[in-house]
């Protein structure tokens, strides 16, 4: 066997690829983690323009107007929201005036929803 030649294995470039596919994850990961962001902010947005608009239109009504939703609708829209719904109890005592209110995601993916909501009760009842 002396015709015979032993080629040795050439690894240059494999750590390019190992660090590209390692980049890749990275990237990908962090993506996800801007998205979620994106949700947990509008999420919280939501909850506080829903408990204020709810605590609005509960000041309204106890000021004397026979709806509160109006007032609500105002706050929700002051602070980035739409209200979606909005209903007011009332008996002469005691009231409530319950709201959901949307926001707009400001990062969108296709797939997921492009708002978030949430919902809020407030009035004056007695225990």
């Amino acid at each position: 066997m002396s015709g015979a030649v032993a080629r040795r294995r050439d690894d240059s470039g494999a750590g390019t690829a190992l660090i590209a596919a390692v980049a890749l994850v990275a990237v990908c990961a962090m993506w996800v983690a801007v998205v979620l962001g994106a949700y947990v902010v509008a999420a919280q947005s939501a909850k506080a323009a829903a408990d204020l608009a709810a605590v609005d239109g509960a000041r309204a009504v106890d000021g004397g107007a026979a709806d509160g939703c109006r007032a609500a609708a105002a706050t929700a829209s002051a602070n980035g929201g739409s209200v979606q719904e909005c209903a007011t109890s009332a008996d002469g005592v005691e009231f409530v005036v319950s709201v959901r209110v949307a926001v707009r995601v400001a990062l969108t993916v296709p797939g997921l929803p492009a708002e978030v909501s949430a919902s809020s009760e407030a009035g004056r009842t007695t225990p």
